[in-house]
């Protein structure tokens, strides 16, 4: 007779894929939770052991349906990912990058790894109030903190500079974050495809507060990117230890 149990191959690999993304590092909570759901559905399903070889499965017509889903389950499992040109085929309908959103996830990340060096912790969307009857909110891409008080604030914006100085409408949105925040100081991080100009500094008139525009060239190798960033971050760093 068959023996009809959940323990077969492709629900391991499928198991040992939802616990690696659930613990990843950067994955939202709402999807680390629904990671976490998935897997407690797989009940009798044995995780293999770290280590281990993983399961081998055969595709036929019983596991068609998420043979997509194991492919990509194994992609992970293996430390690989999806490559535009080269490498193993992999069939995908497609995806679609949100590059501005990207780019601000980037900035806020390495920016605030980078930050921790100098004793700052960086807050990404962190929410606050812009009136005193706490009825309009807004939430920086970074807000600064150092021994739990805010001293800076940082807006990533995935544009291109034209000109000596940033959008007006920039300054306003970053001037409205300082001044609710009771900071004496801002920045806005733009994208750049050439070596750009030096961080510039925009003294508000009859105003406390001096927003600084910087430019990360996004066509340097990562490395080179990532010691932009922590240039960036030394002198975002500055400001906060007046």
């Amino acid at each position: 007779y068959d023996d009809h149990t959940p323990d077969i191959p492709e629900n391991r690999v499928l198991l040992a894929a939802l616990h690696l993304a659930a613990y990843l590092p950067g994955v939202p909570r709402p999807t680390c939770l629904a990671l976490r759901h998935l897997a407690d559905r797989l009940h009798g399903v044995h995780r293999p052991r770290p280590g281990e070889p993983l399961p081998t499965w055969t595709p036929s017509r019983l596991n068609a349906r998420y043979a997509q889903a194991l492919r990509l389950a194994e992609l992970l499992l293996s430390g690989s990912s999806i490559r535009q040109e080269g490498g193993t085929p992999i069939p995908a309908d497609g995806f679609l990058l949100d590059l501005p959103q990207v780019f601000e996830r980037f900035v806020t990340v390495a920016l605030g790894e980078s930050l921790a060096r100098h004793g700052i912790r960086g807050a990404p969307q962190d929410r606050h109030r812009l009136d005193e009857a706490h009825r309009v909110g807004f939430r920086p891409d970074l807000v600064l903190y150092r021994e739990g008080r805010p001293v800076s604030a940082v807006d990533a914006k995935y544009t291109f500079l034209r000109g000596a100085a940033p959008p007006v409408e920039h300054l306003y949105q970053l001037l409205a974050y300082c001044t609710a925040l009771g900071l004496t100081h801002g920045h806005l991080v733009y994208a750049a495809t050439t070596s750009g100009p030096a961080p510039t500094d925009h003294v508000i008139r009859r105003s406390p507060v001096t927003i600084t525009a910087h430019a990360l060239n996004l066509n340097e190798p990562p490395a080179v990117l990532l010691a932009q960033t922590a240039a960036l971050a030394a002198r975002t760093a500055t400001p906060a230890r007046a």
